[in-house]
C-alpha cells in the first residue's frame, strides 16, 4: 500500500480536473479548494476529505504548476502570449480571438483581441459612439488592459467589443493600436469604421474618451487617414488637436468634480 501522504494517480488526475474547471491561467490552491466545481467533482468532499494526501499544499501546489504548464508549455507571460497567438493563426480569421500581435521599434506591445461578431456591432444603426479606455483591474505586470465598448440599444446594456493589451501610453503606440483596431475591422466586416464627419450615411457620430491626452491623439492621427478633405472640408495638414473635437468627446469628470 502506498503511504496516504502520497496521492494515487486517481487523485492527481482528478485535483488536475478540478483545476482545469476553474481555469489553469488564474489558479491558485485556494481558488482551487474552495471553488463549488471542486465539491461538484469530489463527491461534495474538500480535497483534505476525498484523500489525506490533499491535505499537503505542497503537493497541491506542484499539481497546480504542472497543470499550468500542460496548458501553457510556453508560459503565462509575453512569450506565452506569442504562442497563443501563433496557434490562432490555424483558425479562420473569423474564429480566431487574438487578431493582432504587434511590437514596436521602442520596445511596445500591442495584442488586439475580439470576435467578428461582437465587432460588427459598430455597423448596427442603433450604435451611434463607442467608448475606449485602459483599464488598470485584471491584469498585473508591465502589460494593461484597454477596451472597445459600445451602447447597444437592442439588449439595452453596454457591450465590450473588444480588448487590447498594452505595455505603453505614448501617442505613436494608441496611433498604431487605433490603425490596428481600424485595419481589424476591415478584414472581419470589410467596411470601415466610419464616423459621420468623414464618410457620407453612416452610423457613427463619436468617440467618447477620458482626458488621457495621449489616447485622444493618437486616435484622431489614425481617423486622419481616413479624411476625404473634399467631403469633411478638414484639410489633410490640420493638427490633430483641431480636428479631435469634431468626432471626440471628452468625459471630464468621471463622475467627480
Amino acid at each position: 500500500m502506498p503511504a496516504l501522504k502520497k496521492p494515487s494517480l486517481e487523485t492527481k488526475e482528478l485535483y488536475c480536473r478540478c483545476i482545469r474547471a476553474v481555469g489553469c491561467v488564474g489558479a491558485t490552491v485556494s481558488k482551487v479548494d474552495n471553488a463549488p466545481s471542486t465539491r461538484l467533482l469530489l463527491d461534495g468532499k474538500k480535497p483534505g476529505e476525498f484523500h489525506p494526501a490533499l491535505h499537503s499544499n505542497q503537493i497541491k501546489c506542484k499539481l497546480v504548476r504542472e497543470a499550468k504548464m500542460e496548458a501553457y508549455p510556453a508560459g503565462l507571460d509575453l512569450a506565452g502570449a506569442f504562442q497563443l497567438f501563433r496557434d490562432n493563426l490555424r483558425k479562420p480569421i473569423d474564429e480566431r480571438y487574438i487578431q493582432r500581435l504587434v511590437t514596436m521599434p521602442d520596445g511596445g506591445v500591442i495584442i488586439l483581441t475580439g470576435l467578428a461578431a461582437l465587432i460588427e456591432l459598430l455597423d448596427d444603426m442603433g450604435v451611434t459612439s463607442f467608448e475606449t479606455d485602459t483599464t488598470f483591474k485584471r491584469v498585473e505586470g508591465e502589460i494593461d488592459e484597454w477596451e472597445v465598448v459600445i451602447f447597444f440599444e437592442s439588449l439595452q446594456r453596454a457591450v465590450t467589443i473588444t480588448h487590447a493589451y498594452i505595455n505603453g501610453v505614448s501617442t505613436d503606440l494608441f496611433e498604431r493600436l487605433y490603425d490596428e483596431f481600424r485595419s481589424l475591422k476591415v478584414d472581419l466586416t470589410g467596411r470601415p469604421i466610419a464616423f459621420k464627419c468623414f464618410f457620407e450615411g453612416v452610423n457613427l457620430l463619436a468617440l467618447n474618451s477620458d482626458m488621457e491626452g495621449a489616447q485622444v491623439l493618437g486616435a484622431t492621427r489614425s481617423f486622419m487617414k481616413t479624411n476625404n478633405p473634399d467631403y469633411s472640408g478638414i484639410s489633410r495638414d490640420t493638427p490633430a488637436e483641431r480636428v479631435a473635437p469634431k468626432f471626440i468627446k471628452l468625459c471630464t469628470t468621471h463622475g467627480k468634480q
